[in-house]
């Protein structure tokens, strides 16, 4: 009798598990099964599908970027901040890495800015308003039409 309670037990018990897990998986699977919309990725095309709880998005996204390129970028950050506002909110010296999430539009415009880093002192604000301060994107693309996408920029400061 401890031999069934140790060993076979348990193992019927997981066994009744994984075959409720499969049953329950397939029969998930028969009530989402595909109806029309096509991908054509030779032709690049869109096809929406005739069920809207279904789409299908090509493969070839292009990613947003600054017109000016990286350097003209991080130089436009830099321009913008104001390290005299860290310094009046006494600051101690040091290597602060900062990081922020910001969503760039359909339109290129920078939007929903948050940073993923909490030093204090008035650092996270200010690379806020550095980065509001920018000139607009190149937005990202899927398929030829314009996405809102979101980018994490690392900026580090040192104060010294």
């Amino acid at each position: 009798m401890q031999y069934l309670e140790k060993c076979i037990i348990p193992q019927i018990i997981a066994m009744k598990k994984g075959i409720f897990l499969l049953t329950f998986l397939f029969l998930c699977s028969l009530g989402y099964a595909q109806k029309g919309g096509i991908t054509s990725k030779k032709a690049g095309k869109f096809e929406e599908s005739q069920n809207q709880d279904f789409r299908f998005y090509c493969d070839n996204e292009i990613k947003a970027y600054f017109p000016a390129g990286t350097k003209n970028w991080m130089r436009a950050v830099t321009r913008n901040f104001r390290m005299d506002l860290l310094t009046k909110n006494k600051i101690p010296k040091g290597t602060y890495k900062v990081l922020v999430t910001f969503m760039v539009t359909k339109s290129g415009k920078i939007d929903s800015i948050m940073p993923d880093t909490h030093f204090g002192y008035g650092i996270e604000d200010e690379i806020i308003r550095a980065i509001k301060k920018c000139a607009k994107w190149v937005p990202a693309t899927n398929c030829g039409k314009k996405i809102n996408s979101y980018q994490i920029q690392p900026v580090t400061i040192i104060v010294k």
